[in-house]
């Protein structure tokens, strides 16, 4: 059976944050995501401006949902935050299953963005390295002097026949084919400027160098 959560959304298209965080709290979203993750054998991700929740290190999510924006501003407590902090690693249980499709496609800004401190930041990037030589996952990182061919206004996640366009407020859920057709061919056009494989880990190594100079 569909939760509350669910149901709102299968009504309106669209949850605001505040809505869902006040139905399931933060944790419940993120385990409303995993159970979605659990149920799909295709996840995919374009990510402009930070780390994809599939690949944070749970010091990053921390902090990330411990931003302004964030679930503790809709009046949720630490408890619910470590919740969905605990949620969102479970869901990386993705990455190292075989009968998944896992493609995330992220510009090279997101990895410098400080949305979290530097040495939070580090950890992540050296993590990132790791993940990159996984085989379930196909990483692209699209560099600064590479052509964008798709408005980044925000970041979507794709799933077997849903599209999940998120914004500051809350997120849209996008289920006719032809929209999920469209957003399948707008990643596909981002990831030919990505670069995939050692030449996406030197982008990575070159994020951590900067940003170790940076200190």
């Amino acid at each position: 059976m569909m939760g509350l959560r669910q149901r709102l959304i299968a009504r309106a298209g669209y949850a605001v944050w505040r809505d869902a965080y006040r139905v399931s709290g933060a944790g419940g979203v993120q385990e409303d995501i995993l159970a979605l993750e659990a149920r799909s054998t295709r996840i995919a991700e374009f990510q402009p401006a930070f780390m994809s929740g599939l690949l944070q290190t749970a010091d990053y999510a921390r902090e990330v949902l411990h931003l302004p924006c964030g679930p503790l501003t809709f009046g949720n407590d630490e408890t619910d935050v470590q919740r969905a902090v605990s949620a969102r690693m479970q869901r990386q249980q993705a990455l190292y299953d075989t009968t998944k499709h896992v493609q995330i496609v992220m510009l090279e800004g997101a990895l410098m963005s400080r949305v979290v401190p530097v040495p939070v930041l580090t950890a992540q990037l050296i993590r990132l390295i790791d993940l990159a030589g996984l085989p379930t996952l196909k990483l692209g990182i699209i560099p600064f002097n590479a052509d964008v061919r798709v408005w980044p206004l925000s970041g979507f996640r794709l799933y077997d026949d849903l599209v999940i366009v998120e914004s500051l407020l809350g997120e849209q859920q996008l289920s006719e084919p032809e929209d999920v057709s469209r957003y399948a061919s707008y990643l596909e056009l981002l990831q030919e400027t990505a670069s995939t494989g050692p030449d996406a880990v030197a982008i990575i190594r070159q994020a951590l160098a900067s940003i170790g100079d940076q200190k």
